[in-house]
């Protein structure tokens, strides 16, 4: 930011710098650091006087009457740059922003100063509270932007305080809207990714069911007829797949009537049963293997 600084005192102009510089504006400070040169011209404005004392220029009551009385003020007018062609803005800063005390521990005890400071370098050069009396900053740090204006002490003027949206939110508010080819895109995306995930889950419970059925053949809860039939008879009206939870018995159900074992000595008979009582109907929805009982053929 480069200022420059005129005084009007009873419609007089006086030029407080030889030409615009850079400056800082910081609220953490009360002061005004400047150029020497320029500090030196606000003395002779001012009938103000460097104290090496207590490094401040003091104001006694007989000068502070005087400038009250006059009531100078001064002029910053601001820019973007030193560039002539910049555009600029003018905050007026009245006598009785520069009437201040400094307070223990600035000072031993409340006196009267003018908040200038002569600037060590170009560095140092700000613009401290004293010039934010009279002008607001509004940052927006996030768009990299600030900008400065001059208050307004107009009676009666409601005060209007808008917020600064994040660019974020902002983006969030208005979308982005997909058009066109995009939108066809972003579709076909979705419906080719459903078809992938859903034939996957398909072979996945198609996989597993198989290897359920192989180790249950192999643990001999399967018979190789029940297997050929789940997969020869499917659409016969029956049973594709073992019931998992209802298992076929390997062994006869207990309808059956006990059996007996002949003497080892007997040629030509192998098993015999107590009766030749025909098995019941098998229950609906279930393969079994049966052994049909045999005849007894011997002497």
């Amino acid at each position: 930011m480069a200022i420059s600084t005129t005084s009007e005192n009873n419609g007089q102009r006086t030029e407080l710098l030889d030409q615009p510089f850079p400056a800082y504006i910081d609220s953490t400070i009360p002061y005004l650091y400047l150029p020497l040169e320029s500090c030196i011209l606000f003395e002779k404005a001012f009938g103000i006087t460097w104290n090496e004392s207590v490094l401040a220029y003091l104001v006694n009551d007989s000068l502070r009457s005087t400038l009250l009385t006059e009531n100078p003020s001064i002029t910053f007018t601001l820019s973007n740059s030193t560039s002539e062609s910049s555009p600029t803005i003018d905050i007026e800063l009245p006598y009785a922003a520069f009437d201040l005390i400094a307070e223990p521990p600035l000072m031993k005890d409340a006196t009267r100063y003018f908040p200038l400071m002569p600037a060590s370098n170009a560095s140092q050069y700000t613009l401290g509270r004293t010039f934010l009396q009279e002008a607001y900053l509004i940052a927006d740090y996030e768009r990299r932007n600030f900008s400065i204006s001059p208050c307004s002490w107009k009676e009666g003027v409601q005060q209007d305080i808008v917020p600064i949206l994040s660019p974020e939110l902002d983006h969030h508010k208005n979308p982005p809207q997909l058009q066109g080819a995009g939108l066809a895109g972003v579709i076909i995306g979705v419906v080719v990714a459903s078809l992938g995930i859903a034939f996957a889950f398909f072979r996945l419970v198609k996989r597993r069911k198989r290897r359920v059925e192989m180790r249950l053949k192999g643990e001999g809860l399967v018979s190789e007829e029940v297997s050929e039939t789940s997969e020869s008879d499917h659409g016969n009206g029956v049973m594709a797949e073992v019931d998992g939870e209802d298992l076929p018995k390997p062994e006869l159900h207990g309808m059956f009537l006990e059996r007996y074992e002949v003497d080892g000595g007997t040629d030509g008979q192998n098993e015999a049963v107590g009766s030749s009582t025909w098995p019941q109907e098998l229950e609906a929805g279930r393969s079994r293997r049966v052994e049909l009982p045999c005849t007894r053929d011997g002497p």
